[in-house]
């Protein structure tokens, strides 16, 4: 059975699917803190949401949008 925090995860990885403009998909493998916390500041100062997602939560989320192919 589902734990109600994953299956809120899911609707709300949904949502930002549902309503975004574009999507970008991110592997930050081999970048250290410092690098990640500039892109993070980078997003924030430009009006671009920014998250870390569970690759699971992710595909289930995206299931049901227009997004599914990625």
């Amino acid at each position: 059975m589902a734990r109600p925090e994953k299956v809120a995860a899911v609707e709300n990885v949904a949502g930002l699917f549902k309503g975004a403009r574009s999507v970008v998909l991110n592997d930050f493998t081999g970048l250290d803190v410092a690098k990640i916390s500039q892109l993070r500041k980078l997003c924030h100062e430009n009006g671009v949401e920014y998250y870390v997602i569970k690759n699971t939560l992710a595909k289930r989320g995206v299931e049901e949008t227009e997004a599914k192919d990625l």
